[in-house]
């Protein structure tokens, strides 16, 4: 993964050792299974289930074949809008636009509901490979910025801001 804001990828490695800890410590089981046995006032201790959000392709080539090695079920939700579809999640289409390399306008403007947003993103308009891989680790969650400049007008600090500006508007 060339870039994880939000630190949600798991390489295959990583996964492969997580499943192996919870087969050592916890009861797998099945979504449905475990729902049927709530409903049914059944109460498991340490039972856990495996699940994955948003249905992405590395769920099914990557993931799959971990969990069958491990013989481990889950369950992946699959938001069924995007399927057959070439179009990105609108959080994915975000990461991309802002912090892959690339150039940008020097401001964004964008018009939600009747609502005016706008960006400038100055001499972060322009964001070289050099760049990218200065700050490519960069974690969302961090305070600090990347570069010793006004956290707002950074690349990563204008990502944020949008992401958190969609958030809300979404929610």
């Amino acid at each position: 993964m060339s870039c994880d804001p939000w630190g949600l990828c798991v390489t295959p490695q990583h996964f492969a050792e997580q499943l192996q800890v919870l087969r050592q410590y916890t009861q797998l089981t099945q979504l449905r299974r475990l729902s049927q046995d709530v409903a049914e006032g059944k109460h498991h201790r340490r039972h856990v289930v495996i699940t994955f959000d948003d249905g992405y392709a590395d769920n099914l080539h990557n993931a799959k074949p971990i969990l069958e090695r491990y013989d481990v079920p889950a369950t992946i939700f699959i938001a069924s809008g995007y399927v057959d579809r070439e179009r990105e999640f609108w959080w994915d289409e975000l990461e991309r636009l802002f912090l892959q390399p690339g150039a940008l306008p020097q401001q964004l403007e964008l018009n939600i509901n009747g609502c005016q947003y706008q960006w400038d993103l100055g001499e972060f308009a322009n964001y070289t490979e050099s760049t990218y891989q200065q700050h490519r680790h960069w974690k969302a969650e961090q305070e600090d910025p990347p570069l010793h400049v006004s956290w707002s007008i950074t690349r990563s600090g204008n990502y944020f801001a949008f992401y958190q500006q969609a958030i809300a508007i979404a929610f």
